[in-house]
Formats: structure tokens, C-alpha cells, sequence
């Protein structure tokens, strides 16, 4: 069972755009600058444009407890929006075959 820490938040993005950071995320670039998903490479460009815009000159780089930390949480996110997903595709099939019916 995967347990999310409640300041956790979910956004929604553009197919297209979640698309194109999937595919991304399986080049070696990606992998040579250290993002192995979808919720670290987002967490990261959304702290780089609040330090940019906000005038945060006090950002901090966390840990590397924060940082291991970081990385299962986000591999715990990506199981489970990989779950919600492969869960939708059965329901909508379930749905198709009662109308069937």
C-alpha cells in the first residue's frame, strides 16, 4: 500500500506535455542529470521558477537524507499513478462489457 505525506499535492498536466516528459525521461540526458521521474523532474522546475520569479535568494538545497527521501516518495508516486491509470483502463473496460449486456 503506498502512503502519500499529506503536503503532498496533485496538479494536472496536459497529455500532451505528460507525454513528452515520459518520453524525456527515458533519454540519457535525463538519466546524466539525475531525474528518474516525473514527480522529481516537476518538483524541481517548479522550485527553479519560484526561486526566479519570487526573488527566493534563500532556496536551500536539501539533504541527502531529503534527497533519498525524495526519491522514494516519488517512486511511490509514480506506482501510484501508474495503479490509477492501469485502474481507470479496467474500469472503462468493465463499464463497455456491462453495456454490452
Amino acid at each position: 500500500m503506498v502512503t502519500l505525506i499529506p503536503s503532498q499535492m496533485a496538479v494536472k498536466i496536459d497529455t500532451n506535455l505528460w507525454n513528452e516528459l515520459e518520453r524525456w525521461l527515458g533519454t540519457g540526458q535525463a538519466k546524466k542529470l539525475g531525474f528518474h521521474s516525473k514527480a522529481q523532474f516537476v518538483t524541481q522546475a517548479v522550485r527553479e521558477l519560484l526561486d526566479k520569479y519570487s526573488g527566493n535568494i534563500n532556496s536551500q538545497t536539501p539533504s541527502s537524507a531529503t534527497s533519498r527521501l525524495e526519491k522514494r516518495l516519488d517512486a511511490a508516486a509514480e506506482r501510484f499513478i501508474k495503479n490509477m491509470g492501469n485502474m481507470e483502463k479496467r474500469l472503462a473496460k468493465l463499464e463497455k462489457e456491462s453495456k454490452k449486456n
